[in-house]
């Protein structure tokens, strides 16, 4: 080891002795979280978009729901059945995984169609509809230690034949994700299969989108989650 390198690791050393690593710096509030809070950032106002939690409870495991077998559909994943409606695409996927974006997270959908359909055989679809919600996580010194939003996008009203109005393309994309020194985030979406709250005779598709979402650190670990409704009238629904 040569000269330099002895001084840097000299120069290091003082460094720590006097200011200490930064686990050794962190008090332990700085691990607590006080409170967690969800809010809408941009697109069409949405009832309830203001969520606060001052206590953090772990989410339900739900477990996945059969595919409905021999079901058509032009997309890899589940199909469901819910009466008129089919539902399309993936069940359950990662967003972020570990502070990061997650590969293909930007790709990922799910429909709610007739059965036997895709969705470019319906007509009078809307131009996607976009709403952007933050999520913050602030600790017991009053930082803001892990920021997260994501963009939920979807069409609506697509008809077949005149009747109807169901939902393609339904995702939710990170857009931004900020993530303090000692913690982690792993975020996840699950679709449920679709409802139909119209008629018979002319079918409203509703499908219900949870995400998930996972904040640990060293010594504590946190489950919470937000899901939303999204409808062929497009009305984007907080539960």
């Amino acid at each position: 080891m040569d000269n330099r390198n002895l001084y840097f690791i000299s120069l290091f050393s003082a460094i720590l002795a006097v200011c200490g690593s930064p686990a050794q710096s962190a008090t332990p509030d700085y691990f607590v979280i006080k409170s967690v809070t969800i809010h809408q950032i941009s697109g069409p106002p949405v009832d309830q978009s203001v969520q606060t939690y001052d206590q953090i409870l772990p989410l339900p495991i739900v477990l996945p729901s059969p595919a409905v077998s021999g079901a058509p559909g032009g997309d890899s994943g589940s199909i469901f059945s819910s009466l008129d409606v089919i539902g399309v695409g993936k069940e359950i996927w990662s967003i972020i995984d570990a502070n990061q974006p997650a590969l293909n997270a930007d790709i990922n959908h799910y429909s709610a169609l007739p059965p036997n359909t895709a969705p470019d055989q319906l007509e009078h679809w809307s131009d996607p509809k976009k709403s952007e919600f933050q999520m913050v996580y602030t600790n017991k010194l009053g930082m803001d230690v892990v920021k997260f939003s994501y963009m939920i996008m979807f069409q609506y009203g697509g008809a077949l034949k005149g009747v109807g109005k169901y939902v393609a393309n339904a995702s939710v994309i990170p857009t931004h994700i900020s993530v303090d020194w000692g913690y982690k985030i792993d975020a996840q979406v699950q679709n449920f299969p679709p409802t139909n709250v119209g008629s018979d005779q002319n079918p409203i598709a509703m499908i219900q989108m949870a995400l998930k979402w996972t904040v640990s650190s060293e010594f504590n670990k946190e489950q919470d989650g937000a899901s939303y409704n999204l409808d062929g009238n497009g009305r984007i629904i907080p539960n």
